[in-house]
């Protein structure tokens, strides 16, 4: 009994002694540096083996390319890390200063399929005497890819909203298209005889979206990567076989 007293004693010890030691100004200088990092991301695409790709109904030559993000954290330092989580798969990472290119850690995300929400965390690492201490947290959203929009369901109204290259709401049964030849039929010509957008519905239009995204931020799915058709023939979304995450 006196034993097991003693070792709670000695560990209650040892939790005001760290305490003590990272002091708030320690801290303070800690939450600094986690300040500088930055997580961003940009679109990037590649080609893709001819032999691993079926064109389907398509016609017309096809350059298969696949889209993808590569998202980069900026400014890691060896007194800090990193907790990086996903609202798609749920996986979680944690990235230290020596996974990284002199403080730069890339990921290459492919599932554009769904809306994604990266969760970040950035806490002191085990080098410096805050060991452990909770620093900053961020988010970054990843938006969906819409298959539609190099299309020529979309080839008159390329500033429609579900016409834009990136949308943040699913197209379940035909939701897209729908609406799209729904909103064809509201327009007017101009004097090329090409269709004229009504600008104050589009506006509209855009507010709804604004709200249906929102609820749809944190979604499952599986990863999928989208080509790239040289000619806008195809009214079908061509895909790759469902791969990992890199």
């Amino acid at each position: 009994m006196k034993k097991i007293l003693l070792a709670c004693f000695l560990l209650f010890l040892s939790f005001n002694v760290n305490a003590e030691v990272c002091s708030y100004t320690e801290k303070a200088n800690y939450s600094k540096l986690a300040s500088n990092i930055k997580v961003t991301y940009e679109e990037y695409e590649e080609d893709v083996d001819p032999d691993s790709y079926t064109p389907g109904d398509s016609s017309g030559d096809v350059i298969p390319k696949a889209l993808y993000f590569k998202i980069k954290i900026l400014n890691v330092t060896d007194d800090l890390y990193v907790k990086l989580e996903n609202s798609v798969n749920k996986e979680t990472k944690y990235i230290t200063y020596k996974d990284t290119d002199e403080g730069t850690y890339t990921l290459d995300w492919i599932d554009l399929d769904n809306v994604a929400t990266l969760t970040y965390t950035i806490y002191a690492s085990e080098k410096t005497i805050c060991s452990g201490e909770k620093l900053k947290t961020g988010t970054l959203t990843l938006p969906r890819y819409n298959e539609y929009h190099d299309m020529l369901v979309c080839e008159d109204i390329k500033d429609f909203y579900l016409c834009e290259k990136y949308v943040a709401i699913p197209d379940e049964n035909g939701y897209f298209r729908k609406k799209i030849e729904e909103y064809k039929k509201t327009l007017g010509k101009d004097d090329n005889g090409d269709t004229k957008p009504d600008k104050e519905k589009e506006k509209k239009n855009y507010k709804k979206v604004a709200i249906i995204g929102i609820s749809i931020l944190v979604v499952a799915g599986g990863a999928t990567i989208y080509f790239v058709e040289n000619k806008r023939r195809s009214e079908k979304n061509v895909k790759s076989k469902k791969r990992n995450n890199r």
